[in-house]
C-alpha cells in the first residue's frame, strides 16, 4: 500500500435509457524503491442501463493491456 486505480479517457454515448462507455485505467503500486509504478493497464467497455431512474452496469468487458511484470 498505497495502491491506486486511476481511470482516464472516459467516453460515454447515451441512447435513451442505455449507454455505452469506454475508459482506460492504470493500477499503480509502490515499486521496490517505494516509488509508484504501473502494475497493469486495462481498457474497459461498458454497457449501462437506466432502471427506475438509476444507472446500472449491464455488462463490463475488461482487456488487460500491460500485465504486471514478475520478479519486481
Amino acid at each position: 500500500e498505497p495502491n491506486y486505480h486511476v481511470f482516464f479517457n472516459e467516453s460515454i454515448r447515451l441512447e435513451g435509457d442505455r449507454a455505452m462507455a469506454t475508459s482506460m485505467s492504470f493500477f499503480i503500486v509502490p515499486g521496490p524503491d517505494s516509488l509508484p509504478r504501473i502494475a497493469m493497464m486495462a481498457e474497459y467497455d461498458d454497457v449501462l442501463v437506466r432502471l427506475d431512474g438509476e444507472w446500472k452496469f449491464l455488462r463490463r468487458v475488461v482487456r488487460g493491456l500491460a500485465p504486471a511484470q514478475s520478479g519486481e
